[in-house]
């Protein structure tokens, strides 16, 4: 049986929303035409391509290794598209956003949407791991992440580089000193982010390799919680300086023996640099980091 094109978007739109009826929102047609389109193909490829459930629809292994084909083919043809028609003055379109940290991609998010009002978009807010995932996975179009270890097949426009400061309450007896040492967590109750977060995988390094533990240890889910928590003398902290935008209620403190830099970016992957929307976001990172970042939030603290 002949595949056809429509069987190939709908499939791939599908595989993108993880559901049949939002795929036929984003196409613009009626749900049983998706349904068919993905009934047809799946018969012509002799096995199924999706697990259905209540919780919608989930790409099987032979799903998952078409879909990542199927989605290139759509990037192809948005390209194919857009110098067509001219689009470059994107004055519709869609962009989904994938951020760690409020800063520095809220501040570029602002001055791209001030660039190109008619363009809408798509924010999710997930940790590093879950950022870069997405970002492979094809399920957003960029991430503003710390650059991962392996870098094949990403592009990657570097924004700043940070390293990581402790963070205290202002009435420490410790926040008047000029660096902090892994040892002084010793004797401290340390405020810790999930497990799934780029700082807790540094610091739970740092702190077995310097053979450290904290007295105990209470784990939050958010940079904020961890500030609040902070601010409200539950215990210290680790944080990145410029993740936060509230640095200015705590004190923060360099780490005598954690000093490298790490590197925060816009990453994609490599063949949607391409898109006229993709592109457009990275160029603006560009100019704002050769004119030193003139769409980075307002500077508080360390930030």
């Amino acid at each position: 049986m002949k595949i056809s094109r429509h069987q190939i978007i709908a499939f791939a739109a599908v595989g993108r929303e993880r559901s049949f009826s939002q795929a036929a929102e984003s196409l613009g047609v009626g749900q049983s035409a998706v349904t068919q389109h993905i009934a047809a193909l799946e018969e012509a490829v002799g096995t199924k391509l999706f697990s259905r459930s209540r919780a919608g629809a989930r790409l099987t292994d032979v799903g998952e290794e078409l879909f990542s084909i199927a989605d290139k083919l759509r990037v192809f043809e948005s390209l194919f598209i857009e110098k067509a028609t001219d689009y470059a003055e994107l004055s519709a379109g869609e962009l989904s956003v994938c951020v760690s940290t409020p800063k520095p991609a809220l501040g570029l998010m602002s001055a791209f949407q001030k660039s190109y009002p008619g363009m809408r978009i798509d924010l999710t807010v997930a940790p590093w791991r879950e950022a870069l995932r997405l970002i492979r996975q094809r399920q957003v179009d960029v991430a503003v992440a710390i650059v991962p270890e392996k870098t094949d097949g990403l592009f990657c426009v570097e924004l700043e580089q940070r390293q990581f400061v402790a963070v205290l309450p202002r009435n420490h007896p410790r926040s008047r000193q000029k660096f902090f040492d892994m040892r002084d967590f010793t004797n401290e109750t340390f405020i810790s982010l999930s497990a799934d977060a780029y700082t807790r995988y540094c610091v739970d390094k740092m702190f077995s390799q310097a053979g450290v533990r904290p007295a105990s240890i209470l784990t939050t889910s958010s940079y904020e919680m961890v500030l609040e928590s902070v601010v409200h003398q539950m215990g210290v902290a680790i944080a990145l300086e410029g993740a936060l935008t509230r640095f200015d209620e705590v004190a923060t403190i360099p780490i005598r023996n954690f000093r490298e830099k790490h590197a925060y970016a816009v990453i994609c992957t490599e063949d949607k640099a391409s898109i006229n929307t993709v592109r457009s976001f990275l160029n603006l990172a560009k100019i704002g980091v050769r004119k030193g970042r003139e769409w980075k939030m307002p500077e508080t603290g360390l930030s």
